[in-house]
């Protein structure tokens, strides 16, 4: 249990991170150039907003992977099956969503 935790923890970690780079890649450039938020589409190229979109849904994935190693490292602490793990994994899970939004936001801020 705790080792199934880690590795779904990491693989949030690291599937979040790409998608936001990839993200902030695709739509720093516009932000810094225009001085408009995704929120404001009217000048959006159509190719970026479509990429955007599809990477914005794409987080759902980080994000169930997320929820499951948070409630599979409850059971492994619970159940003493890969305690130390389990926590670790939780620890990366909780931690992963604020790497990726501050990953988002600095890239977008120094994105060229």
């Amino acid at each position: 249990m705790g080792v199934t935790s880690l590795l779904l923890s990491l693989g949030a970690l690291l599937i979040g991170v790409a998608l936001a780079v990839a993200f902030a890649l695709s739509a720093g450039p516009y932000i810094n150039q225009t001085g408009r938020t995704l929120a404001e589409q009217e000048t959006m190229p159509g190719d970026t907003m479509v990429f955007a979109t599809v990477i914005q849904y794409s987080f759902a994935i980080p994000s169930i992977f997320g929820l499951a190693a948070i409630v599979l490292g409850i059971i492994a602490m619970v159940t003493k099956r890969g305690r130390g793990l389990g926590v670790i994994g939780m620890i990366i899970a909780l931690v992963a969503p604020l790497l990726c939004i501050v990953t988002t936001v600095l890239l977008i801020i120094f994105a060229v």
